[in-house]
């Protein structure tokens, strides 16, 4: 029994060190993650009630993932943030809005025969998954795509990441990487700053050269790592082709960034709970 015991233990031992640290060379997790639809909740019969003033732009499209591609590219451009959107395929309308859905503004679409099918939709990689966290963003502009990387964590939780990408290779896989220091020229990293960066997420991009990875827990602590101003890049999985970068920023108010700093605790993995209450019922 004790034998038995040991090697229970190593091995719950090395799956609980493998949780914290990742993957032995990167140090993080990888994630390898494209459905669109995983950003956006449908609210089958409703639709967001806009008032004079609300901001909206809107778009001809005539497909509904075409829509909600409008919405993640309006998050890569400055002064829009479209949380919410609405589809009406008969017209070839896509309404995009700042406006987030609530109770008071979401109201049921008409049931008359022969009224204009109306899709809505909330934009879920718009929202902050944890409210009083800190937040920092990487905007990734250039030549071969650009993109938007934010990172969050909240005291006593592993921190999350999401990533859009847009105009890169299509049908391609990439890697997200953290690279602690500031690069100048991102497309002139040395094989030594590739080998040593830790691979954030995995991105797998579509047809059209639009990858998208919504809100994901990742092990990589971002409250005590010296993160800002450092760099995040995308490169190719395969090639190790550089496609963009950015610089690390904190996003919003930098008080509260400082105070979910301040206030981060040591995180305890699921893994090594999971090995513990094992090893006690065995015991």
């Amino acid at each position: 029994m004790n034998s038995r015991i040991f090697l229970l233990l190593s091995a719950l031992f090395l799956l609980a060190n493998d949780a914290v640290l990742g993957h032995p060379k990167t140090g993080l997790v990888k994630r390898d993650v494209f459905d669109l639809n995983q950003c956006f909740t449908y609210r089958k019969g409703f639709r967001i009630e806009l008032k004079a003033g609300d901001i909206e732009s809107t778009d001809t499209v005539q497909f509904k993932d075409d829509c909600l591609k409008a919405c993640l590219k309006a998050l890569l451009n400055d002064g829009f943030e479209c949380r919410s959107l609405m589809h009406m395929p008969r017209e070839n309308d896509c309404v995009l809005t700042t406006v987030e859905g609530n109770s008071a503004n979401i109201v049921r679409l008409s049931e008359e025969k022969g009224a204009a099918p109306i899709n809505y939709y909330e934009n879920e990689c718009a929202k902050l998954p944890l409210p009083g966290g800190g937040v920092v963003e990487a905007k990734l502009q250039g030549y071969r795509g650009q993109g938007l990387v934010q990172m969050m964590q909240k005291k006593g939780t592993n921190p999350q990441i999401m990533v859009i990408l847009n105009g890169v290779q299509e049908n391609n896989n990439f890697d997200i990487v953290y690279i602690d220091e500031e690069v100048k020229d991102c497309y002139k990293l040395t094989q030594q700053q590739k080998s040593s960066a830790q691979i954030l997420v995995t991105v797998d991009s579509d047809t059209n050269g639009m990858g998208v990875q919504p809100w994901t827990e990742i092990f990589f602590d971002l409250l005590v790592n010296p993160v800002l101003g450092k760099t995040v890049a995308v490169i190719d999985a395969k090639t190790k082709q550089v496609f963009d970068c950015g610089k690390i920023q904190i996003r919003g108010n930098a008080a509260d960034f400082e105070r979910a700093k301040n206030g981060g605790l040591t995180m305890v993995p699921a893994a090594f709970l999971v090995a513990i209450t094992g090893i006690a019922m065995l015991l």
